[in-house]
């Protein structure tokens, strides 16, 4: 058998288990950024994500170091949407209309002449859980 098994790689690379606790809060964020979206009818600027770890075809490319051999990938990184997205299925809410979904460059006037940015921006910042009174409600 290659390579490790999910445990193994948790127990031995600290960062891989952090980058995947971070993977998950912005999964959360973004549901809870297109929920919003789609209430108001506007469109969603994705958001900026940091990644701890590269993405491999096989993780014993980038296991226990979380970068790839010879690479010089500086941690953590902006990582791309396809790091943890199905980017085809994010498309396919915007060819059905459910929800426009644009790049988070689309801000920064460096990638986007001015005629291209939106009017108006709503934005929303999002409480740490601690803020939240315990974060859980489950009292």
């Amino acid at each position: 058998k290659d390579g490790w098994d999910v445990d193994t790689a948790l127990r031995h690379t600290p960062r891989l288990a952090a980058h995947l606790a971070l993977a998950d809060k912005h999964i959360v964020g973004l549901r809870n950024a297109m929920a919003i979206a789609r209430a108001l009818g506007r469109e969603l600027i994705m958001p900026r994500w940091l990644c701890l770890c590269e993405r491999a075809q096989a993780p014993w490319d980038i296991l226990p170091g979380c970068v790839k051999v010879g690479a010089s990938t500086p941690l953590p990184f902006v990582c791309p949407v396809e790091n943890l997205l199905d980017v085809e299925e994010l498309e396919q809410l915007w060819l059905t209309g459910y929800l426009q979904v644009r790049p988070w460059t689309l801000l920064n006037a460096s990638f986007h002449p001015q005629q291209h940015r939106p009017a108006a921006v709503t934005t929303v910042k999002w409480l740490p859980d601690e803020a939240e009174g315990g974060g859980g409600g489950g009292s």
